[in-house]
């Protein structure tokens, strides 16, 4: 191994562990959270660093303790990304069923407003009809008041004589 591989190595070992330490220290002034993915991705990247340099300098408890300590961040990062997109398809469905709740209220209304338009409606043409038949005469001999045929019979009547 050449001495700037070397080199690069233990340069890349001590960037672990300083990641590594600074991890540490803000978890433990509490300027970290240990359920979080940044704790857990820089936690990955000291001993990924770490594992790396002691794996070329020949130190293998060091290195295999570090490929754990890489699969155990890993796993977490991952069980927290799952527990993530699970909120996320909570709060999604949670939308949709409020917007569909929105939509049915919406329909309803509707469908309200047109059953009292359509009865209004069809009450409208009786008070019409009784409005405009009140100012009529009165059909001989009835209580009805006389209307359109009455006319025609009588212009019938008439046209017939002429």
């Amino acid at each position: 191994m050449s001495e700037l591989t070397a080199l690069m190595i233990t340069v890349l070992g001590w960037g672990g562990a300083i990641v590594s330490l600074g991890t540490y220290l803000m978890v433990t002034s509490q300027r970290l959270a240990t359920n979080s993915v940044r704790y857990q991705a820089l936690n990955v990247v000291g001993a990924g660093a770490l594992g790396v340099s002691a794996l070329a300098n020949g130190a293998l408890p060091s290195a295999v303790v570090n490929i754990i300590w890489i699969g155990i961040g890993v796993v977490a990062v991952l069980t927290m990304k799952r527990g993530v997109i699970a909120a996320r398809l909570a709060a999604e469905a949670r939308r949709r069923r409020r917007l569909a709740g929105e939509a049915r209220a919406r329909l309803t209304a509707g469908r309200d407003r047109l059953v009292h338009r359509v009865r209004e409606d069809a009450a409208a043409p009786l008070a019409r009809r009784a409005g405009a038949l009140r100012g009529r005469p009165l059909q001989p001999g009835s209580s009805r008041p006389a209307g359109r045929n009455e006319a025609r019979r009588r212009t019938r009547a008439t046209s017939h004589l002429a």
